[in-house]
């Protein structure tokens, strides 16, 4: 049978571990949150890109789909080769937008 002074360090240790529940889940949320609010307004490029490397970016991701294109046409079956290159699409896609809309144009009509 417990005695009454352990009862009370049970009883304050219970305390002391909820007080801590309840912190840690506030911090987590308040980084959540501020994590969230952040990514939203931020449109993930730096405030110092400049067109030339835009460009350069999307010659290098033009050159790499074109490289992947051909490598799914010697092997259609490889699901991850296709996932690269769905993935390589969307970032040109994401450069061209910005960088080079009339190139993205174009090559949108060639498809």
């Amino acid at each position: 049978m417990l005695t009454f002074w352990e009862d009370l360090l049970c009883l304050y240790n219970k305390k002391n571990q909820k007080i801590k529940a309840i912190v840690l889940a506030i911090l987590l949320t308040i980084s959540l949150v501020g994590a969230e609010v952040f990514g939203y307004f931020s449109d993930g490029t730096s405030p110092d890109s400049s067109s030339a490397s835009g460009n350069n970016d999307y010659s290098s991701l033009k050159s790499r789909v074109d490289a992947l294109n051909l490598q799914v046409k010697s092997t259609p079956n490889d699901i991850q080769l296709q996932q690269d290159l769905g993935n390589a699409y969307y970032d040109l896609a994401s450069v061209a937008q910005k960088n080079a809309p009339n190139e993205a144009q174009e090559n949108y009509n060639q498809g």
